[in-house]
């Protein structure tokens, strides 16, 4: 299994927000479908969303992150989600790549 992180496309959100809302935090805070569509987007459209693919296809996870988030100024990791199932095997990968 080949894991691939990179950009996403408009392909991807819909994933996104499938792998956002069956999380506890996406129930609580992401409810609503339409408003998370909206957000990610968003995020694609500053260039600030990336995917984690599996053999460059299926989407296992993502991040959004703001490089000038806070105080317009300093990095900041707005979320950060992968499937449970591939969380332990691939976060340093993951979160390393991306501050690549």
């Amino acid at each position: 299994m080949n894991i691939v992180i990179k950009e996403a496309e408009e392909k991807y959100v819909i994933p996104c927000v499938n792998i956002l809302q069956s999380t506890e935090m996406g129930t609580v805070y992401f409810s609503n479908c339409k408003k998370t569509v909206d957000l990610l987007l968003h995020a694609l459209a500053q260039r600030e969303l990336f995917v984690a693919l599996k053999d460059n296809e299926d989407c296992l996870g993502f991040m959004y992150f703001m490089p000038k988030g806070v105080f317009g100024s300093y990095p900041y990791h707005y979320c950060f989600l992968l499937i449970s199932l591939y969380l332990q095997l691939h976060l340093s990968k993951f979160v390393f790549m991306l501050g690549s």
